[in-house]
């Protein structure tokens, strides 16, 4: 029984291929001979009866679905598609895929109309579509296996008019076929094409016209006009003239017949015809009902509820018990497998075993999950299971040896001992070690203070749980770490930063402060509790977008950051925060969880009598919301909290804490009362508990999400500007608002948690267990004492550690290997109390003032080797536009790649150095972009690199500034001067590649035009991806070299870079999308805005872009884009990274601005290019002008030495 074959059509729409034995291959595929129709069976057992041939073991049924809604065509043309025309109309334009690349697979989408011809012309460059050249199709009605009986052609030498484009003409034969014209089951079985001929023209009709049932008589024809049966009976007069048909049902069409005057009507999914009106709709209401049974079948099989506080966590209890787990024996957070995404196609296929990353192998095992799993268990009894989960934990956060640790990762514990802190992710492609946070074994090697409080988190209520002072142990290391001076922001606001090396950021997260307040007080800190929750106080109400709420957090453009961005507020900021007492002042939290407990119902402005409220405002106030499973229909709704104002859909990791944090207030701080009267807190808590004892009954699990639709879905859904009407069916999940989606696989944390809500409080009513919460402190928490024997190499009494678990200096813990006690590297014994850290490596800073803001951020590099591992502190000076924006997307991950472009779309090309000569890499470096502008030995070529190339990072470290670069070389040179191998580096780099020829190349080796177009230089080389186009000038594509403006050319994100690429030209962006907004200079009069801003309007809002000295482009809205091409500086002397200085020379004059002359200004790079002339020195400035705001400036000065050149790069 399928949408486009419904069970009642049985009989007629399949067909069977039977046999005594086993089917092969290509009839288990649907092709193959011998098919027959099927033979059909009335039985009582399934309605309306079976298929399948007397006396035969093994069958195989195919049938063609008929889709009322649309077709698909997938094709491939050697080599260029020129057209594309459906039923006489040109839709090429709505064609996926490439059309000049000649393996690309183009998807043709249309709708389905009888008689209507689908044409493809194709075009091969060399003549021979037969020999060299192919057609292949795969269709919905035509599939590839009849591609030589289903397709007609026409052939030429020349150009085919648009008559044969559409179609149309004479001359149309069977084509010729090649079978396995082309190596692949991509192009299977062969290929279409005549001989000797280089364009060529494909049809067929995807739509049959089916045959008209037998036309009424004259009579019956009258009387069906006369009563209304058949509306289109002939008409009176004498001129013929076809009268509008009549309304239809879906799925139904009407065909007129000239010659009786008349519509008879077509069923497209059965192929039913019929010329009575009313036989229509009583066809029509009978698949009404059959689809209401079929609806109430499925609502039946689905909607089965666990009922008991035990049934449910016995479901609970099986799920965590089966999930996968990886080589440190963690728990996978999703899956395993998808729960489906729906029926839209390739927008609802998920990725099987578990979502995906494009960049990432495998998949996730996320230490917060696992720390809510393990606190499950604990309060489940089952502290065998949780002890499995701490012992991993144990083994990644204290390493064996400190050899291979950098030592800005290291911090030494209360206990004495030497702890890593805890990446954010694992993976099954190896197992990590403690203190690795990139490699094989790590999926996000993000160091999260929220993540790492919640791991102690499990230790502590473990060791709640058995009295085990080693665990708690462990929880105070944690704590002290998280709260170390690495960690902790001095100012008024208090609080702790958000992530920490080896890759930290500067933003304070209220969610992470709102856990390690949870930590200090369960461990009884009483400094570290006053730290973090002074900063989750200040929170309330500061972002003034939302001033009954709590702040998401600080900024990020500088340590300790203090401003506030408006985005959104998160439900775990009010919900975690009140079982955490983080902020106890219960007028914050009445109004917090007031809020959020608010359902908005935006309306459009044209539904509010010129009132003008914004409808995407209104869907911001609240956050509790309903869900309905499209996939899985019930007829229930399900209940909960989004995981912020700016998000979509039931987040059900964060509804089962919303459900405790709302029992928890009642309990201690009594009614709630908002506008309208008092909130009837136990509704909301039912609803919960209703929806999670469904899902847990459906699934097995929680998911994370409901709805349906995948990565791409979502991607589409947070484009759309009403996104308050929530119209889409399946929109990719629950969006959190925050740029990424929980898509509908089983999750870890959000099953844990719903274990711990039914633990809470088991039935409606019932009493409350606050043992259970989380964020609690415990009851019994065991006294600080000496017992590392859950430490690999620990004892049950630790001689290094007191009574308070202060370090004593002992040999044991010698940081730096040399049998004494003062860590030679940074001078600093470590001391501290039992509330305290000290780093293992001390830090320096340094701070550059910008245009907008500088601050200064202390950066430490790390060098691998085969053989031996270089820790070294560096002072990198970074500025606004250097980091990626607050709790968004991850920075681009440390992972291994292959010397290869990561995907044919994208910019970020990574190479290897085989050699590392010198340590230098041979490599002539401009100090401020990174970017490649000239070599010191030809081995840098032959590795690969080409001028321009602007590095992003080295071994997976992301490499900002000279400084950082320097002290990655230093430690090459180190190991290089040890007599040590060098292991392969791996280095990630911004390019520009036209067809395998770099911009500077094409623009100074080869002397292209700056409007020389893409097919001009590449010729039949493929055409690039949007928003390029084959009619793109050298001048989009190589902006510096061709002397654009500062602001041109195409840029690419700076946290992903390479996953979008716009074209900024002088007025206008190009989006990959092919939408096009303004972009226009802002006038800056009043001091406004910050110098060189730009602005633009998506979606009807304005934003504004500020073009930093650094070459990023920084966002209102927080994005980051740094330009993707043309980062190319000339050198100034031939000694490697030495950086261009702009020298005062008494010998010079003022610049002064230069005023093109004759045909000067139709070159763009004449000013770059010309360097000194006629006694003046030229010099291009754009938008950093230093000639009152001319962008070409000159001064007097003598003539220059020769400037050696650099050799040419090797293509």
């Amino acid at each position: 029984d399928c949408d486009g074959v419904p069970s009642k059509d049985l009989s007629q729409a399949w067909e069977e291929f039977c046999s005594d034995d086993v089917i092969d291959a290509p009839h288990l595929r649907g092709e193959g001979w011998g098919w027959t129709a099927a033979t059909f069976h009335e039985t009582g057992m399934w309605h309306p009866g079976t298929l399948g041939a007397h006396g035969k073991q093994y069958c195989v049924f195919r049938a063609v679905p008929l889709k009322a809604e649309g077709y698909r065509c997938d094709i491939r043309v050697d080599d260029y598609v020129r057209a594309v025309h459906y039923n006489g109309v040109d839709i090429t334009t709505t064609v996926a895929g490439d059309l000049n690349r000649w393996d690309a697979l183009r998807r043709i989408s249309f709708p389905p109309l009888p008689g209507a011809y689908l044409v493809v012309y194709g075009k091969d460059w060399k003549g021979d579509f037969f020999g060299k050249g192919g057609f292949w199709a795969d269709c919905d009605t035509a599939p590839s296996r009849d591609l030589d009986r289903a397709w007609e052609s026409y052939c030429s030498d020349s150009t085919l008019s648009l008559e044969y484009q559409k179609g149309d003409g004479t001359g149309w034969a069977k084509p010729i076929f090649r079978a396995k014209s082309h190596e692949g089951d991509d192009w299977a079985p062969g290929t279409l094409g005549d001989k000797d001929k280089g364009h060529c023209v494909f049809r067929m009709m995807p739509v049959k016209v089916p045959t008209p049932p037998a036309p009424p008589s004259t009579t019956s024809a009258a009387a069906q006009a006369t009563t209304g049966e058949q509306t289109t009976a002939a008409p009176t007069t004498t001129t013929e003239q076809r009268p509008a048909p009549p309304d239809l049902p879906d799925g139904w069409r009407p065909v007129w017949v000239p010659e009786h005057k008349a519509y008879y009507f077509w069923q497209m999914s059965t192929n039913k015809t019929t010329w009575i009106l009313s036989e229509v709709r009583a066809v029509d209401e009978e698949d009404r009902k059959h689809a209401q049974e079929r609806l109430k079948e499925e609502e039946r099989k689905w909607n089965r509820p666990c009922q008991s506080q035990e049934e449910c966590l016995r479901i609970v209890d099986d799920y965590l018990l089966n999930q996968p787990r990886q080589g440190n024996l963690l728990l996978r957070t999703y899956g395993p497998g998808s729960l489906g995404g729906g029926n839209c196609g390739e927008l609802c296929e998920l990725a099987e075993p578990c979502p995906t990353d494009p960049l990432l192998p495998g998949c996730r095992y996320d230490t917060y999950d696992n720390s809510v799993a393990a606190i499950y268990l604990t309060k489940r009894g089952q502290l065998e299971r949780a002890r499995s989960i701490l012992d991993s934990f144990a083994k990644l956060l204290y390493p064996e040896s400190l050899e291979d640790v950098p030592k800005e990762v290291r911090y030494v514990g209360p206990s004495g001992r030497t702890l890593t802190l805890l990446a954010a992710a694992y993976t099954d492609g190896g197992v990590a070690k403690a203190g690795q946070y990139d490699g094989d074994g790590v999926y996000d090697g993000a160091v999260d203070a929220g993540n790492n409080a919640w791991a102690a988190l499990a230790f502590v209520h473990y060791a709640a749980a058995t009295g085990s002072d080693c665990h708690a142990v462990i929880a105070r290391d944690m704590l002290a770490a998280l709260t170390s001076s690495a960690a902790a922001c001095k100012d008024g606001l208090g609080g702790v930063r958000g992530r920490l090396q080896p890759w930290p950021r500067n933003y304070r997260s209220t969610e992470h402060n709102i856990d390690v307040s949870a930590l200090a007080k369960a461990l009884g800190d009483t400094k570290a509790w006053e730290q973090t929750h002074l900063f989750v106080k200040s929170m309330f109400a500061r972002n003034t977008g939302y001033n009954h709420s709590y702040a998401m957090g600080t900024g990020d453009d500088e340590t300790c950051d203090a401003s506030q961005p408006r985005g959104p507020v998160p439900a775990d900021c009010t919900y975690w925060n009140i079982l955490a007492d983080a902020d106890p002042h219960r007028d914050h939290l009445a109004a917090a969880l007031a809020f959020a407990l608010r359902s908005p119902t935006p309306k459009a402005l044209s539904d509010r009598d010129g009132q003008g409220i914004d409808p995407n405002w209104e869907r911001e106030q609240g956050m509790w919301t309903e869900d309905e499973d499209l996939i899985h229909p019930t007829g229930r709704t399900l209940h909960g909290t989004r995981f912020t104002t700016w998000g979509n859909g039931i987040q059900w990791e964060v509804t089962s804490g919303a459900a405790m944090a709302i029992l928890h207030f009642a309990q201690k701080y009594g009614k709630l009362v908002d506008i309208g009267g008092e909130v009837d807190l136990q509704h909301y808590v039912d609803a919960v508990r209703s929806s999670l004892q469904l899902l847990l009954g459906m699934y097995r699990g929680v998911p994370g999400s409901v709805l349906g639709g995948n990565r791409d879905a979502w991607v589409r859904w947070t484009l759309k500007s009403d996104k308050w009407k929530r119209d889409v069916p399946f929109p990719g999940g629950t969006d959190t608002g925050v740029s990424w989606s929980y898509l509908r696989y089983n999750h870890v944390a959000s099953t844990a948690w719903a274990g711990l809500f039914l633990l809470f409080q088991g039935s409606s009513g019932g009493g409350i267990n606050e043992d259970v919460n989380p964020l609690g402190k415990p009851s019994h928490m065991p006294k600080p004492g000496k017992d590392l024997s859950c430490i690999a190499g620990g004892k049950a009494s630790e001689s290094g550690a007191d009574a308070s678990g202060g370090h004593l200096g002992d040999k044991d813990h010698d940081e730096d290997g040399d049998d004494d006690d003062d860590d030679d590297e940074d001078k600093t014994t470590s001391t501290a109390a039992p509330t305290t850290m000290t780093p293992s490596a001390t830090t320096t800073t340094a701070s550059t003032s910008t245009e907008t803001s500088t601050t200064a951020t202390t950066t430490t590099e790390t060098t691998s080797t085969e053989s031996t591992t270089t820790a070294t502190t560096t002072t990198v000076t970074t500025t606004t536009g250097e980091d990626v924006e607050f709790e968004m997307w991850k920075a681009w991950k440390t992972h291994t790649l292959p010397p290869t472009r990561l995907d044919e779309k994208s910019i970020v090309v990574v190479l290897i150095a085989d050699d590392p000569l010198d340590g230098s890499f041979g490599l002539m470096l401009d100090e401020k972009l990174l970017s490649v502008v000239g070599f010191t030995n030809d081995a840098a070529k032959d590795a690969g690199w080409r001028i321009g190339d602007r590095i992003l990072a080295m071994n997976n470290i992301v490499i900002r500034g000279k400084d950082a670069w320097d002290e990655r070389v230093a430690s090459v040179k180190q190991t290089l001067r040890q007599g040590q191998e060098v292991a392969n580096t791996h280095f990630q780099v911004l390019r520009m590649d036209l067809c395998s020829h770099s911009c500077y190349e094409l623009v100074h080796d080869q002397g292209k035009s700056c409007s020389s177009t893409w097919t001009e230089i590449c010729g039949p080389d493929p055409a690039p991806y949007a928003p390029f186009n084959a009619g793109s000038p050298l001048f989009e594509f190589c902006p510096v070299e061709c002397g654009a403006a500062a602001v041109q050319g195409p840029w690419t994100h700076l946290a992903r870079p390479g996953t979008e690429v716009v074209v900024v030209t002088d007025s206008s962006i190009m989006w990959q999308s092919g939408r096009t907004t303004p972009f226009t200079p802002v006038d800056n009069d009043d001091n406004s805005h910050p110098a060189h801003t730009f602005a633009t309007v998506f979606e009807g809002q304005q934003y504004f872009a500020t073009l930093l000295d650094n070459g990023t482009l920084v966002w209102s809205d927080g994005d980051k884009w740094v330009r993707a091409a043309g980062a190319w500086a000339k050198p100034t002397t031939t000694t490697a990274l030495v950086p261009e200085v702009e020298e005062e020379d008494v010998a010079k004059g003022p610049w002064q601005c230069h005023h093109y002359v004759g045909n000067q200004g139709l070159s763009p790079n004449w000013c770059m290019n010309v360097g000194w002339q006629d006694g003046f020195e030229f010099k291009y400035f754009g938008a950093e002008s230093k000639c009152s705001g001319c962008w070409c400036c000159k001064r007097e000065a003598p003539k220059p030495k020769p400037v050696p050149t650099p050799p040419p790069p090797t293509t």
